[in-house]
Formats: C-alpha cells, sequence, structure tokens
C-alpha cells in the first residue's frame, strides 16, 4: 500500500463544515474523511515511522478527534496550520505512550524468575 500524502485542504471549506459540525448540521465523519490522509500520513512525514505506525497513531487520533475538533476556534490562521500543531502535540504524546509500553513489554518477558535468579547465586557461590 502507497504511502498517503497529505490532503491538500481548503480552508474555508474546512472552517464552514467545522461550523456546520459544530451546530449539529454536519456528522464528525465528514470532517475525519477529509482530514483522513493528513493524519494517517503524519507519523510518517514527522518520525519516518512505517504504515503499522501509521494505523495505530490514525486510531489514537480518532478517539480523541471529537475534542480536538471540538476546541477549534476560529481563527484568522489557516485551519491546517492549526491542526497540524495538535497533530504534533498529539504525535509526541503517542509516541511516549508506546515506548513506554514497548519498554515494560520488554521488561515483563525478562524479567528474572526465582529459579534464574538462584541459578545465578548457585553460580556466584
Amino acid at each position: 500500500m502507497e504511502l498517503l500524502k497529505p490532503d491538500n485542504v481548503n480552508d474555508y471549506e474546512i472552517k464552514n463544515m467545522i461550523k456546520n459540525y459544530i451546530s449539529g448540521e454536519l456528522d464528525l465523519y465528514e470532517i475525519i474523511k477529509k482530514l483522513s490522509k493528513t493524519i494517517y500520513s503524519f507519523p510518517r512525514l514527522i518520525g519516518k515511522m512505517n504504515e503499522d505506525a501509521c494505523s495505530d497513531f490514525f486510531e489514537y487520533i480518532l478517539v480523541r478527534m471529537q475534542k480536538i475538533i471540538s476546541s477549534y476556534k476560529q481563527m484568522s490562521c489557516k485551519f491546517m496550520t492549526w491542526f497540524i500543531v495538535v497533530l504534533r502535540r498529539h504525535y509526541f504524546n503517542w509516541y511516549k505512550i508506546q515506548t513506554r509500553s514497548e519498554n515494560r513489554e520488554f521488561a515483563i518477558l525478562n524479567r528474572p524468575t526465582s529459579e534464574n535468579i538462584n541459578e545465578e547465586l548457585v553460580d556466584i557461590l
């Protein structure tokens, strides 16, 4: 599967979509659909991550998308500028979580058992 390039999102259009979503005239799915390529490809662009990581990050953002979009305040800056800053912050949080869980799994899998400790003590004595 070819990695998707970020969306070229029309600022006026996306701001109207958000306004319609907040007023209840538009489903969040439509906004997600519009931004999906940007969200999916973000880990690849910023961290040179593989497709699995891109999919994991996409899921991570989807869970938070309602809160993200609801927190957007109409500003003079372009929506995509704001959205990229938000994605970057979430990416770093997601990356920390991934790193911690990988280290935890490694530590659990390589935790010494009482048998291993006893064997090492016998070897030392």
